[in-house]
């Protein structure tokens, strides 16, 4: 962000780190750190610096315009299955009931039996 700020060249564009991003994040990092604190730490860290660097390439090479190609529907889309997926893997904590296993239809039909109860 502090970058952004110095070499961006909109005034009106708000640089923020976004949810959507730290859940991606996490999502990487966590199955292949396997519960080790350090290195989910230095595959986190690994993951924004390539970010980073990725970002600056498509920079330099003046890639952005390739984004007006995404049509709003698809980052619609994007964020509402972003939002039910947490929504999912956090509904044990919320409701108290246990915490399912599985990818995210797994997890919905262990959620929804579980609610009833």
């Amino acid at each position: 962000m502090f970058t952004y700020a110095l070499f961006g060249t909109s005034r009106q564009l708000a640089v923020t780190p976004a949810s959507s991003s730290a859940a991606m994040l996490a999502a990487l990092a966590a199955p292949i750190a396997a519960g080790d604190s350090s290195r989910y730490v230095v595959l986190a860290s690994g993951a924004a610096i390539a970010a980073g660097i990725i970002f600056v390439v498509g920079g330099l090479l003046r890639l952005g315009a390739v984004s007006e190609f995404i049509s709003k529907p698809v980052l619609k889309g994007f964020v509402l299955g972003l939002a039910l997926t947490i929504m999912v893997k956090q509904a044990h904590k919320l409701t108290g009931i246990s915490a399912g296993q599985g990818n995210f239809f797994q997890l919905v039909w262990h959620v929804i039996p579980s609610l009833k109860s």
